[in-house]
């Protein structure tokens, strides 16, 4: 449940910032997924997926890289940039290390 209520909690915070109006809208520009994801994530009780994770905080990442040059938003962009990193570090802990090279 600690993913999803990470999403939630970056959620919140685009909403509450004018960056996104809705789950869907959400779901699609921020997760890279179609409008209906984060909602079926909530009725069902589900995580999202580390890949929707990794989405998110790569685009909340770039989101707040573009806000750091207008001194305006700075301030949130160090929220956006905060968020980020805990979502990479969730997608770091729960990632399966992959040896794609067949060494042992």
């Amino acid at each position: 449940m600690r993913v999803y209520q990470s999403v939630g909690s970056a959620f919140e915070l685009c909403k509450s910032h004018g960056l996104t109006e809705n789950l869907a809208e959400f779901s699609q520009v921020f997760l890279g997924q179609n409008q209906s994801y984060f909602r079926t994530l909530k009725s069902n009780g589900a995580e999202p997926s580390l890949g929707a994770v990794a989405i998110l905080a790569t685009r909340l990442q770039s989101t707040a890289e573009a806000m750091m040059a207008t001194k305006k938003y700075r301030h949130l962009a160090l929220k956006l940039m905060n968020e980020s990193e805990k979502l990479r570090d969730i997608v770091n802990e729960d990632g399966v290390e992959l040896d794609l090279d067949g060494a042992e």
